[in-house]
């Protein structure tokens, strides 16, 4: 593929996929690998350290894709993590194989099996049946519908990752995602235009930053804060009482906001990256609030 038009994944994640994180992460990595492969080793690493920063904010899947006529013990191993994850013990089989990778004949996959506690009668009926064959070649298939020629293959969001010159290319571009995803609305449409986030003594965290919001977002985030269900809210979570948001809201010299306003508000309201935290609610449409405002202010006073 040119540079212009990068690969992209052709199979999307599945429920039936070896993952790691949750399952409904906004930013996922997905690796086509090969067990007998030198680099493939070298990322082995990449689950748990992606696992490590960015803990319940990225999922990781891996897809087999041995390269047989390079590597003639892939196959079998990948045959092997498969009778594995058959198991629950995909992830444990996938550190051993790499951590061995020297040694994946048949008698060296069996042992690793044993050690690992898997039903012994059952992975040795199932691999001299090659039961996961199959699932090992749509796997293959997949990748080559995505363009995959070599591994390690990585795709971030869909698109592929040139990790030609290490993986910290990889790691940088999932940081990048994770923040610009950082606490979004999920599901939200970027379009364009600035959402500079009120810090608030309106229930919300007291924080200035530029946000990303959906017009629909937008939309559900004023009828919100008209009908002050966001104070409540966060108060009650809080144990203290309900206050009335608007007078509130005058108290602190904030621009009322009609109901009449709200859907032309929702056009012209938009994502922008460095998206706002959950639990933000009250926003101020308009220009992006000054950098020197981007910090953390304490507002609580105002509630004991």
């Amino acid at each position: 593929m040119s540079p212009m038009h990068p690969a992209t994944l052709a199979v999307p994640p599945e429920s039936t996929d070896h993952s790691q994180g949750p399952e409904h992460a906004r930013v996922v990595v997905v690796e086509y690998g090969d067990f007998e492969c030198p680099t493939c080793k070298l990322a082995a690493t990449t689950p748990t350290l992606l696992m490590e920063r960015f803990p319940n904010q990225v999922r990781f899947i891996f897809r087999n894709f041995p390269l047989e006529e390079a590597h003639p013990h892939a196959l079998l191993a990948a045959e092997a993590a498969e009778a594995a994850a058959s198991q629950g013990k995909f992830w444990p089989m996938y550190d051993v194989l790499f951590r061995n990778q020297a040694h994946l004949k048949a008698a060296d996959l069996q042992h690793y099996a044993k050690d690992l506690g898997l039903d012994m009668a059952r992975y040795v009926a199932e691999m001299d049946d090659h039961i996961y064959l199959q699932r090992v070649r749509e796997h293959i298939a997949s990748g080559r519908l995505s363009h995959v020629r070599s591994t390690p293959g990585f795709f971030l969001n869909g698109v592929v990752q040139d990790i030609s010159f290490g993986m910290k290319a990889l790691h940088d571009a999932v940081a990048a995602a994770v923040s610009r995803h950082h606490s979004g609305i999920v599901g939200a449409k970027v379009v364009a235009a600035h959402v500079a986030v009120a810090r608030a003594r309106l229930g919300c965290i007291g924080r200035w930053n530029h946000a990303a919001f959906a017009p629909s977002a937008i939309e559900e985030v004023m009828r919100q804060f008209l009908s002050g269900d966001h104070a409540r809210a966060h108060r009650q979570a809080r144990g203290k009482p309900a206050r009335d948001t608007r007078t509130q809201a005058a108290a602190h010299g904030r621009s009322a906001v009609t109901r009449g306003a709200t859907r032309s508000i929702a056009r012209r309201c938009a994502a922008h990256a460095g998206a706002a935290r959950a639990g933000y609610r009250v926003i101020c449409v308009g220009r992006p609030a000054p950098e020197q405002h981007h910090q953390d202010s304490d507002y609580d006073e105002a509630d004991e």
